[in-house]
């Protein structure tokens, strides 16, 4: 393997997180050759700054024009070399390292090019991603804006005390109230677009992801923590072995006493989803019950439960900041935007949603970002106010 190959492969293992110590030193002896390779190496640290780091690498003047002609091409072949398996059986994947591609600039061959109506930016509107939104519902019908409450903020509503902390966190706690108020519900929504961080009277950790809520009662005297979820959260249970936590979704409960899981269960996808990163819970439908294992997931259908191996760091890569997809088909991966964005999606071509997609997008991106990685696997998007529409792009070849 020469120089430019193992140079090729080592940006490879960077970018999936895989790097030794010895081939991180190796990596950053051969950025200090050059300007633009050590801005490369700088900037490219997940797939949210893949476009900007093109465009400043590609504004430098080389010193090694030679090398850096030879560097692509090893980068293109070593493309080829982890993709070429997967792409006869999954004929759309897109795979992770073809992100790569475009930091090495070849996201500018034609052949690679998103479609011209996608390039003009005249002719497609832009979205921003979503943010921090959030609304708490009070018993007494008030709803008040959590996205205006700053940080050091302090405010007692009903029966909690509300402050906003530096790590953009809200703290509820329970104040000193009539018992007949600490038992009246209370509930916290995320609209399309919004998500947030809040943490219960219990000491409980949740995040809400977009179009989602979490319903409670803050009574600490109960001898079960009961809430009920619509959408997607994830929780960080604080542990209290004498009080089971209880989260009710649909007709499937999950009952935990100190750990950590992400559930989703958003009425438009097929299953409800648990997933384990630690600890251990309990899921029943009925009369049905899975013990779950760290590493473990249920999937919930009418009052089928299965339960198979996860990806956890995909399962939470949103709380992360991140959309991470792992053979999801063009609707799963849609049905996502459309949560984050606020956008509605339509298809022209039946059997395009049934296409898979692999890679990683930073959920910090705009949406005219997030569809120009899809006009780079053969998909072609357009906008229609705030509906996208997808079609396959007939001008490229697929594999079977």
């Amino acid at each position: 393997m020469d120089s430019t190959e193992r140079i090729s492969h080592l940006l490879f293992k960077k970018f999936r997180g895989e790097l030794t110590p010895e081939e991180a030193a190796e990596l950053t002896q051969w950025a200090d050759r050059d300007e633009a390779y050590a801005l490369l190496l700088k900037r490219v640290n997940h797939p949210g700054q893949v476009e900007d780091a093109v465009e400043k690498y590609r504004s430098l003047p080389s010193k090694q024009l030679k090398d850096d002609t030879r560097l692509l091409q090893a980068i293109e072949a070593e493309e080829e070399k982890e993709r070429a398996p997967r792409l006869r059986k999954w004929p759309m994947i897109a795979a992770a390292s073809l992100l790569l591609l475009a930091t090495a600039g070849l996201l500018y061959r034609n052949s690679l090019k998103p479609s011209p109506q996608l390039l003009a930016e005249k002719s497609i509107q832009d979205f921003p991603p979503g943010d921090n939104k959030a609304f708490l519902n009070l018993p007494d019908g008030r709803k008040i804006d959590l996205d205006a409450f700053s940080t050091g903020k302090q405010a007692q509503l009903g029966a909690l005390h509300l402050s906003k902390t530096a790590k953009n966190e809200l703290r509820l706690e329970l104040q000193e109230t009539p018992e007949e108020q600490i038992a009246l519900p209370y509930s916290i929504e995320t609209p399309v677009g919004g998500q947030y961080h809040v943490r219960l009277p219990d000491g409980t950790a949740v995040w809400l992801n977009a179009q989602s809520k979490l319903s409670f009662t803050p009574d600490l005297q109960q001898k079960e923590r009961t809430f009920q979820l619509e959408g997607e959260a994830f929780f960080d249970v604080a542990t209290q072995k004498d009080r089971p936590f209880l989260v009710h979704v649909g007709n499937q409960t999950v009952a935990v006493l100190g750990t950590a899981f992400n559930i989703n269960a958003y009425e438009n996808e097929p299953y409800i989803k648990t997933t384990l990163l630690n600890g251990n819970v309990k899921v029943s439908v009925g009369s049905r019950a899975a013990l779950l294992k760290p590493g473990q997931q249920t999937r919930v259908q009418g009052n089928q439960i299965d339960v198979e191996q996860a990806d956890p760091a995909q399962a939470m890569a949103w709380k992360d900041g991140f959309f991470k997809f792992q053979r999801n088909t063009v609707e799963e991966v849609m049905r996502q935007v459309s949560r984050w964005y606020n956008v509605q999606i339509r298809y022209e071509d039946q059997e395009l949603p049934d296409y898979q997609l692999v890679g990683t997008i930073s959920r910090q991106v705009s949406l005219r970002q997030v569809l120009k990685m899809l006009e780079m696997n053969r998909i072609s998007c357009s906008l229609e106010g705030r509906t996208i529409i997808i079609r396959k792009n007939n001008t490229a070849h697929i594999d079977n």
